[in-house]
């Protein structure tokens, strides 16, 4: 009881902290998602990057060659 009792006193708006608490968790998880989606955007490109390298280098490989 005096636990429950120090607790009321001194932490009254204990579901206001708790629901501040889960409301940053919220925008931490949202803010995670959105990098790890930035960073799945820039893996793309990226790789798209690659790609286009890899065929711009196979398509001049016979002007290298003639060369």
């Amino acid at each position: 009881m005096e636990v429950s009792k120090f607790h009321k006193h001194y932490y009254p708006n204990h579901s206001a902290i708790s629901y501040q608490l889960s409301a940053i968790s919220y925008q931490l998880s949202a803010i995670s998602y959105q990098l790890s989606a930035i960073s799945y955007q820039l893996s793309a490109i990226s790789y798209q990057l690659l790609a286009f390298g890899l065929w711009g280098t196979l398509r001049e490989w016979p002007r290298y060659g003639n060369g």
